[in-house]
């Protein structure tokens, strides 16, 4: 589905406001690149202080959810290992090295990841399962929320 890219830069710039406060009261940096549709969010793993770089691709946002990844700079490969919230859900966190999670365009089985169960990432708003996030805002929080409870990297 195509949408203008003015679009999508208006959308993520009126919902940043939410995102940038969050991730200042958590000594996140984030750096939004709006000729590459990007969001990126800099900070530290919980488990052993190391980098630790979240990344968007907004293209297409609202009408697809956003392609996200979690790496760790300088660590091929590296993707934060699952853990258990206290409430004893699983982690988004998958050893697929996928963020699992409906607002993540990447977990359907359309972009390669594992869910075919859900209708596509053009209808991620209907999906509910695990987590819900409809704002960039709350899926900050959501990934960094399971990132807490991550013992490192796979």
């Amino acid at each position: 589905m195509s949408v203008p890219t003015e679009t999508t830069i208006a959308v993520v710039e009126a919902e940043l406001v939410v995102v940038q406060g969050y991730a200042d009261r958590h000594q996140l940096a984030v750096d939004w690149k709006p000729e590459k549709l990007q969001l990126n969010i800099a900070g530290k793993h919980p488990a052993n202080d190391d980098a630790v770089q979240i990344q968007a691709d907004l293209a297409g946002y609202r009408a697809v959810a956003p392609a996200w990844t979690v790496t760790s700079p300088g660590k091929d490969g590296a993707f934060p290992k699952g853990g258990t919230a206290p409430n004893g859900k699983g982690s988004l966190f998958h050893g697929n090295g996928v963020i699992c999670a409906h607002f993540n365009r990447l977990a359907y089985k359309f972009h390669g990841g594992p869910h075919e169960n859900w209708s596509g990432p053009d209808a991620w708003l209907q999906v509910r399962e695990q987590v819900y996030a409809a704002t960039l805002g709350e899926m900050v929080i959501q990934i960094i929320v399971h990132l807490n409870y991550s013992p490192g990297w796979n």
